[in-house]
């Protein structure tokens, strides 16, 4: 007598498929819940993320020291110098700023008398009463837009706060990050330890790639808009040279703002003419990574689309400010290097 074999209520592809989706659901929701906790502490997350990118820079440093000093002293003298050129950076970037700010200051003026008296000599009805009496609301109005005292002490206890917790979470990262890596796989079952392992290395070796590609890419953006801006006189030439090193961080959007803070400081001291010089210089460098940096100094690292760049980073603005559009980028490389390594692994 044969056996007659019953087909099964639901098809094997589709019964496939449906567990993919809800892994991808279940996966998508324990994202956003993370997420949620993380920026319900913003300062934390923010000193956290900072300490995981400083540390994946400077980790060969530490790591060369090492050889030659104690661990501790290696991670010590690694974090030194990095603070070096952090507060270095930032205080040349105030100290020009400070230096240049009275001329920016009457240029500033003398701009605006000439776009007041533009405006009443043309045909439009405008007139210096109405002029005289918008600048008096909006004087008016300004203080309104600052913090009040309570405020801004409550912001400056977090942002110590936050900087204090990067330094000391950097600090163990290099002196101990290797140990508590192989502690957590203490804690992967045996049969999953050399999988979660190389995942994790994976991701680290994205990550360094992704910071030092960063650095690079952003340093060549610097050096460029500070040589067209001396080229063509404008001032505050090192304050928004360090301004685009550091807006580089922030794929895009960065960039963007740091240009336009450059050619806002050519239309007020060297007028539009100058103004649209330097428009065109930072698009010019723009195109020059665009095209060629990034290709060439990131494309083995992230093997991401320009448009999977501007998609990642529009999302993580939306959903975490600057925090999100800042790690957009590297969360989704290591994310596209874990799937690719998932994908091309034995089963």
């Amino acid at each position: 007598m044969s056996r007659t074999e019953t087909a099964p209520l639901v098809p094997r592809r589709l019964a496939s498929a449906t567990l993919v989706v809800l892994c991808l659901l279940v996966l998508a929701v324990g994202t956003w819940l993370l997420g949620r906790v993380l920026m319900a502490v913003p300062s934390v997350t923010a000193a956290l993320l900072a300490a995981l990118l400083l540390t994946a820079l400077t980790r060969p440093m530490t790591v060369w020291l090492s050889r030659r000093l104690p661990t501790w002293l290696a991670a010590l003298t690694t974090l030194v110098t990095g603070v070096a050129v952090i507060v270095g950076i930032l205080a040349l970037v105030v100290d020009r700023a400070l230096a240049q700010t009275e001329d920016l200051q009457k240029a500033a003026s003398q701009a605006l008398a000439d776009v007041e008296q533009a405006l009443i000599r043309s045909s439009l009805p405008v007139t210096e009463g109405r002029l005289t009496d918008l600048e008096d609301r909006v004087r008016e109005g300004l203080p309104s837009l600052l913090p009040g005292p309570a405020a801004a002490a409550t912001g400056a206890v977090q942002v110590l706060g936050g900087i204090a917790l990067a330094l000391f979470v950097w600090f163990f990262l290099l002196r101990d990050g290797p140990r508590w890596w192989q502690w957590a796989m203490r804690w992967v079952p045996s049969q999953r330890r050399e999988a979660v392992a190389e995942g994790g290395d994976a991701a680290w070796d994205v990550l360094t790639r992704y910071v030092r590609g960063t650095v690079v890419v952003a340093t060549i953006d610097a050096v460029g808009v500070a040589v067209a801006l001396l080229v063509l006189g404008v001032p505050m030439v090192t304050s928004l040279a360090c301004l685009v090193f550091l807006g580089a961080f922030v794929p895009i959007v960065g960039s963007t703002v740091a240009g336009t803070l450059a050619v806002a400081v050519a239309l007020v001291s060297q007028g539009p003419l100058v103004a649209l010089l330097v428009v065109l210089a930072v698009i010019a460098v723009q195109q020059v990574e665009g095209n060629l940096l990034q290709p060439l100094v990131m494309g083995r690292a992230l093997h991401l689309h320009p448009a999977a760049v501007v998609v990642a980073v529009a999302l993580g603005a939306s959903a975490a400010g600057v925090i999100g559009a800042v790690v957009a980028v590297p969360v989704v490389a290591v994310a596209t290097r874990l799937a690719e390594q998932v994908r091309d692994r034995p089963a």
